[in-house]
């Protein structure tokens, strides 16, 4: 869910009509910080109150009013732990809804397609608020589902934080007030990435969600975990024949799920550094936490697979790459100083070396 006067569409688009500019923020506050509710649109193309209308490129079904938005307790909790998800029925209500079937069981069967058997409702909310089926919105509605999922099973388990990723429900120890509020974490990150300038990640997340007294380590762990599960969307999606068409003819490159999961990995170990050295307490409960750790390995490890994957489709690789992620960002999470936050707590990681013939190739 967004925060107040927070604007769809991730971080930096470029636009091939040279007359329209748009940058905004990116997407998505942890679930604990104030929200609102985006404004519905039933035109058939998609656009937010921050921005330009822009169409979707392919034919699709028309989408109906969204309703209210879904809420939930208790009783969710089996549906929403319930695997394999081929053990749910899931009724599948109007054409647009039929298409987010396919395309999520066709780019992203152990992910995507998880959350929307689980939280239909959700991702559809999402989608129909939006009016459109297009790459922005499909993934808004899987990284915004990812969240309501998240926060469902964290009350499922007496506030245990749980994330939902990649097929699997893993419940951690961590729970509110075990580490301090995320935003501490600006104290070890570089003064570059502090930037305020329409676009950043920094001043949302860090100086605005980070500073809530319910931030804390398991909220900053969850964006890594829903940024990186949706940059594998958006991966498939991308590289797809089949779904080039969720791509808006006017968007020529854009900052979205992949960019947020560079950005997070580069505020997770500016974290870590920061607690480890003005927290020792609570650097001392994170260590004593096996589960949240096992988290924080399976979302690294993952983001560096996507990380791979996505290098040819960005616009480091060449000009007509479609993803934005940050050379700068990169580089500096795989400084020595920051891996060894990782080393520290047994984090398994590439070698900066692994992105030499890559993303580091060429100074921007």
């Amino acid at each position: 869910m967004l925060p107040e006067g927070r604007p769809l569409w991730p971080g930096r688009v470029r636009f091939r009509r040279a007359m329209v500019v748009l940058a905004v923020a990116s997407f998505s506050a942890p679930y604990s910080i104030a929200q609102d509710t985006p404004t519905p649109n039933t035109t058939g193309t998609t656009s937010d109150r921050n921005g330009p209308i822009v169409s979707t490129s392919h034919p699709t079904p028309r989408t109906t009013p969204p309703g209210p938005k879904p809420s939930y307790d208790s009783s969710d909790c089996m549906r929403l732990t319930s695997l394999p998800i081929a053990k749910l029925q899931l009724e599948l209500d109007g054409e647009d809804m039929v298409l987010v079937d396919q395309i999520l069981k066709a780019t992203s069967p152990d992910h995507g397609h998880v959350l929307f058997t689980h939280a239909p409702k959700e991702v559809m909310w999402w989608v129909r608020t939006m009016g459109s089926i297009s790459i922005q919105w499909l993934l808004t509605a899987i990284h915004e589902t990812n969240h309501a999922v998240n926060s469902t099973l964290t009350n499922c388990n007496a506030g245990e934080a749980t994330y939902s990723f990649q097929g699997r429900i893993i419940k951690t120890e961590h729970k509110s007030g075990d580490t301090p509020r995320y935003a501490v974490l600006a104290d070890a990150l570089p003064p570059a990435f502090k930037s305020r300038q329409v676009g950043s990640r920094y001043p949302t997340y860090i100086e605005r969600n980070g500073a809530s007294p319910a931030s804390s380590f398991a909220h900053l762990l969850e964006e890594l975990v829903v940024y990186t599960g949706a940059a594998g969307v958006e991966l498939s999606i991308v590289r797809s024949k089949d779904y080039k068409w969720l791509l808006p003819r006017e968007i020529d490159a854009f900052d979205g799920n992949a960019g947020g999961m560079v950005d997070f990995m580069l505020y997770a170990v500016s974290y870590l550094k920061a607690v480890r050295i003005s927290h020792p307490d609570a650097y001392a409960r994170l260590q004593q936490q096996p589960n949240t750790l096992s988290v924080l390995q399976a979302t690294w490890t993952a983001a560096e697979g996507t990380l791979r994957a996505i290098y040819d489709y960005t616009r480091l690789a060449n000009l007509g790459g479609v993803l934005i992620v940050s050379r700068d960002a990169l580089l500096t999470t795989y400084s020595d100083d920051f891996l060894a936050e990782l080393d520290r707590l047994g984090i398994a990681h590439a070698p900066a070396g692994a992105w030499l013939t890559t993303y580091l190739r060429n100074p921007q």
